[in-house]
């Protein structure tokens, strides 16, 4: 598969390895201060709206989520297949950001993680689906790629050799993206860590983590792989 592959058909075609290709430290390190986040920021309550979900790394990190519902939505019918076999009691439906399958303001936060809105091809489409779904209050928490992520080398596409269409953004497109939204707050990170060799103990890596979301990350997020986008639909 060489040609440019849509979204769905890209991870279809990673399903069956995409879970054990990111057990090195840094990815480690990754998820630990992205679930801390989401823990600390009280992000995991009511009910959770997913986009992306993947084989349900979400879930994978907290199987009892203190939540009343929770759904999650990927365009890969072979990611959510390997989601429901781990997750049997949770829901997993084939579904996009541009096309969320459920009702209006019907979800108290909305989650997406790892780049998924970046496969989002009408942007605009799917910060009005946001905007739909959620309910007065509702928050966002969205890890997006910024525009260093074309040339990440642990990135599963790079890795494989898979194309797929996406959009990468700067602090200031997002910005513009998300203006109907209040409260919006944009922090980076994956800029440091990629320079540390693989071979490097855990605890490098998470120290260098800790001080590149206080500096790079949040004086010039732009020089970032990810970008996490915070914000409020208003009252």
């Amino acid at each position: 598969m060489t040609s440019t592959t849509t979204a769905a058909q890209a991870y279809d075609a990673v399903a069956e390895i995409y879970d054990r290709s990111y057990g090195d430290p840094k990815s480690q390190t990754e998820d630990r201060v992205i679930f801390e986040m989401l823990r600390e920021g009280r992000y995991l309550q009511g009910s959770v709206l997913d986009v992306g979900c993947g084989t349900g790394i979400l879930v994978d990190e907290y199987p009892y989520l203190p939540i009343t519902k929770y759904i999650g939505i990927d365009p890969s019918a072979e990611m959510l297949k390997r989601a429901y076999r781990k997750h049997p009691d949770h829901t997993f439906t084939v579904g996009s950001a541009e096309d969320v399958p459920v009702a209006d303001c019907s979800v108290d936060t909305v989650v997406s993680l790892y780049g998924s809105f970046s496969y989002c091809l009408a942007p605009e489409k799917a910060v009005a689906e946001f905007m739909r779904v959620l309910r007065p209050g509702g928050r966002l928490f969205l890890m997006i790629c910024g525009e260093p992520h074309a040339k990440r080398a642990s990135y599963i596409m790079n890795k494989t050799g898979i194309e797929v269409e996406r959009r990468l953004y700067t602090e200031a497109k997002l910005r513009r993206l998300f203006s109907r939204f209040s409260a919006v707050d944009v922090v980076g990170f994956g800029w440091a860590l990629d320079h540390i060799p693989k071979s490097a103990p855990a605890w490098v890596f998470n120290a260098v983590m800790a001080v590149e979301m206080g500096t790079v990350g949040r004086k010039s997020p732009d020089l970032c792989c990810y970008q996490i986008l915070t914000a409020v639909k208003s009252e």
